[in-house]
């Protein structure tokens, strides 16, 4: 039993895992066209030419730092803590053509997920919306059953009352 217990979250995190390489994949199969539309655009215009390579150029530098700082912690944590002044990388550069191919991939993907987050955002905006109102339609059939509710216990008292009456006028009668 306490096997079963410590392989549950370790098949909890990778059924994660492979659902994240999956959608992964998923996303970078979308915005293929997408991105090879705007390579196309690239071709034709500089701003946007530069625009992906400002783009690629800021992931590239992002990519490089984490491996750095990946490759520090594992020199930490082996011991080898001092790094030679001749052992620090230079960050690569990009060529143009690098920089644009890249730079319209991480656009095309920015965009898959842009438009994936606002149709996931939308729906769950709309099924709140529609619990809401679902909800605001069952407090008000509530409220009207107890105002029935309400009006047949009047309607009790005034029967019971009309009888406690005919029952003095008998007597009295």
């Amino acid at each position: 039993a306490r096997a079963s217990r410590c392989e549950r979250p370790r098949a909890a995190l990778l059924a994660a895992m492979i659902f994240a390489k999956v959608l992964y994949f998923v996303v970078e199969r979308a915005a293929e066209p997408l991105s090879n539309r705007l390579e196309g655009y690239a071709a034709r215009s500089a701003s946007f030419r530069q625009l992906c390579g400002y783009v690629a150029n800021n992931f590239n530098r992002i990519e490089f730092n984490k491996q750095q700082r990946r490759q520090s912690r594992m020199a930490m944590l082996s011991g080898d803590a001092w790094v030679e002044a001749d052992e620090l990388i230079e960050e690569p550069s990009l060529s143009e053509a690098e920089a644009t191919k890249i730079g319209c991939e991480l656009l095309g993907e920015g965009t898959v997920l842009l438009l994936a987050g606002g149709v996931l955002l939308h729906q769950t905006l709309a099924e709140n919306a529609q619990e809401a109102e679902q909800d605001a339609r069952t407090r008000r059939n509530e409220d009207r059953l107890d105002e029935l509710e309400a009006r047949w216990r009047s309607v009790d008292e005034l029967a019971a009352r009309i009888g406690e009456l005919e029952a003095e006028a008998a007597a009295a009668g």
